[in-house]
């Protein structure tokens, strides 16, 4: 790495925390995890864990889940803060979690997210579930089935999280093997189905094999758990990453983020290979992933695993040598915000090309510096994080609501400031 290029050290996967997480709670002894990220998705699961009774120590670097004793006739009531990920996992492992009655209270954004897809999912399976505009209300069940019949509420053409859920959840739910084979069976009309792969792993990690979460027949009723290693690290978050690799591309500066190895499971993680598409020179050694770019050439490229990345994107083009079209981006309708329309109204504030048309979002380069403007980011947080890169290099930009990046990446400015050194 060139001298006084910065390297930077990016938190832990929220992504994954959230997974680990909730396996914590099968688990009969104390989970230590290293590198857990503490933004707000995943402290609001945290305290939605500690109000279930579980202890959560931290020390350093290391959290520390200890399991708590299930008492039947128990009540709580918890509180899930903009997470949808957050609010799904943990509604359907609260749903196999029998005699504990809950209440999950909704931020206003939660509220504006689909829920009832949730709620159905949970029913169908044999639960006991409602939603009455401001709670989700769950009383737990020894155990749930997951079968053909209810293989259409888990909304695949607007989520992969309710599949992730039930995942995460298979010691408590007895999953059909052919429905499980097609729902892992990647295709056009499932979206982030590489998140259904980053859940697997992660179950791996825990010593789940593919025979264990599921059932042969109607009368194989297996019991099972997951393993603990006792000590788990949360590789970098390369979400966040994603950020800084791009800015490299927009200030032709080599910006660099230390890695614990160099593959993962994380879907923005393929993100370096679209960058590599368009021209980026892309670096990798055994600590640190750098990016940079003298020029970006056109793309088009599906966002059907990486919606996150669609805003990044289409920052990037507007510096790059002709349009950038991105293909399967719908879903992204179904986010913090109605992210297609931010980005359209956002980029055309600023004078950009940008068109949606037949599911694909094609963006045209600048032709023009942009006027001083301010950009409403709707309080989502990957919207202000992309649209800052842009402040970056036209500062008469102003970003209303920053302070979103709170939900996944709290140093972000942080961190922004340091590529400027």
């Amino acid at each position: 790495m060139p001298d006084n290029h910065p390297i930077l050290t990016i938190p832990g996967s929220k992504s994954i925390a959230l997974r680990v997480l909730i396996i914590a709670t099968f688990l009969d002894t104390s989970l230590s995890i290293k590198n857990l990220p503490k933004c707000n998705d995943v402290l609001t699961l945290m305290r939605a864990l500690q109000r279930l009774g579980f202890r959560i120590d931290s020390d350093g670097d290391q959290t520390f889940v200890t399991p708590w004793p299930v008492k039947s006739n128990h009540s709580v009531s918890v509180y899930i803060q903009d997470s949808a990920a957050a609010l799904r996992f943990l509604a359907v492992r609260l749903a196999v979690l029998p005699g504990v009655n809950s209440k999950i209270e909704l931020s206003p954004q939660l509220k504006r997210r689909p829920i009832v897809p949730l709620v159905e999912l949970i029913n169908i399976m044999g639960g006991n579930a409602d939603y009455d505009g401001q709670f989700v209300i769950i009383n737990g069940e020894e155990r749930l089935s997951f079968d053909r019949k209810a293989e259409k509420y888990l909304a695949l053409g607007q989520t992969s999280q309710l599949a992730s859920a039930l995942l995460l959840c298979s010691p408590s739910i007895f999953i059909d093997h052919q429905v499980l084979v097609s729902l892992l069976r990647n295709d056009h009309e499932k979206v982030s189905h590489k998140y259904l792969e980053l859940t697997i792993g992660v179950m791996k990690d825990f010593g789940m094999v593919e025979d264990q979460y599921f059932c042969q027949e109607e009368g194989d009723r297996r019991s099972f758990n997951y393993a603990n290693p006792r000590l788990y690290g949360i590789e970098p978050d390369f979400s966040s990453a994603c950020y800084f690799w791009a800015l490299g591309c927009m200030i032709n500066k080599p910006i660099a983020i230390r890695i614990d190895k160099l593959e993962s499971l994380q879907p923005d993680y393929r993100f370096l290979f679209v960058l590599s598409n368009m021209g980026a020179r892309v670096t990798k050694t055994r600590d640190w992933i750098s990016v940079e770019a003298d020029s970006l050439q056109a793309v088009l490229v599906s966002m059907k695993d990486m919606p996150d990345q669609v805003p990044t994107l289409a920052v990037l083009a507007m510096i790059t040598q002709g349009k950038v079209a991105m293909s399967d981006v719908d879903h992204l309708r179904y986010k913090e915000s109605d992210r297609l329309a931010a980005l359209l109204t956002g980029l055309k504030k600023i004078g950009a090309d940008i068109v949606y048309r037949d599911r694909v979002l094609k963006v045209t380069p600048l032709t023009a510096a942009p006027p001083a403007v301010t950009i409403d980011c709707r309080d989502d947080h990957r919207l202000v994080m992309a649209f800052s890169l842009l402040k970056e290099l036209y500062p008469q930009i102003k970003i209303a609501g920053s302070e979103a990046v709170r939900k996944s990446f709290p140093d972000f400015f942080h961190t922004l400031d340091l590529c400027r050194k």
